[in-house]
């Protein structure tokens, strides 16, 4: 079971989300439960602080004078390991600030107004929330996680945030394009390949890809589309590259 902790400042309406998310999971049978909600941030803080969350879901709105700056989201982050995070707010501008302060969210839910938009918005996060958490239960309910040495430094960054690995122009660096980030380390794409083989694949001589966030496939120009709009080309063949994609 998959635990989704819900804030919404707002006590009658985190009663009606708190309802209306309880249904799309069972509509869609998501083995995910709403655990705890709370429309006081302090308490909802105070709650991540004293209990060991290690991977669920936060559901957060941060359009309250309390994460007016989003600086209380920083605590947040510290306390729940690897937990993914999703605002919803009016301000588009949420996205680059959480950006900025590594906050690592996994998705924006923007309220345009429009409730039927907002709630197929709801449920796509929830299901692809529900994908990735259920893939990390194969790991002993860790996520899979790359490893990084860049600048002395080890970065580890959940797999599932992965885009692309490509060859930098600099000699013997390579680009790891991520959900959040652009980093630049030392490596070989053949090492990577040789540890990572089961979760990365190398589509080219200068691209390694996670075919998990692979959008969409262009047959004709051999081009991957990823999540964020990026690409890549690939040399491999279709055969090659389907099964990858169903695995």
């Amino acid at each position: 079971m998959i635990d989704v902790y819900v804030f919404i400042n707002d006590k009658t309406r985190l009663d009606a989300y708190v309802q209306k998310l309880s249904f799309l999971m069972m509509i869609n049978e998501l083995d995910m439960q709403v655990t705890y909600s709370d429309s006081n941030f302090e308490r909802f803080l105070e709650y991540t602080k004293t209990h060991r969350i290690y991977d669920g879901v936060f559901l957060i709105d941060a359009d309250c004078e309390e994460l007016a700056s989003l600086d209380l989201l920083i605590d947040l982050r510290d306390d729940i390991g690897l937990s993914m995070m999703v605002l919803m707010s009016s301000r588009v501008e949420v996205a680059l600030e959480s950006v900025q302060k590594h906050l690592y969210i996994t998705d924006l839910i923007l309220k345009t107004g429009n409730q039927a938009e907002e709630v197929q918005r709801v449920e796509e996060v929830l299901k692809f929330c529900h994908c990735n958490l259920m893939k990390s239960n194969e790991t002993n309910g860790y996520p899979s996680m790359f490893e990084v040495k860049s600048r002395a430094q080890k970065i580890m960054i959940p797999m599932r945030e992965i885009y692309y690995i490509e060859t930098a122009h600099t000699p013997h660096k390579l680009l790891l394009h991520s959900q959040h980030d652009t980093i630049e380390f030392y490596g070989k794409l053949g090492e990577i390949t040789g540890h990572y083989g089961d979760e990365l694949l190398r589509v080219h001589r200068s691209y390694v890809v996670n075919p998990d966030n692979i959008s969409r496939v262009d047959y004709e120009q051999r081009c991957l589309y990823f999540e964020d709009g990026s690409t890549c080309f690939f040399t491999i063949s279709r055969q090659a590259l389907n099964r990858a994609l169903k695995r």
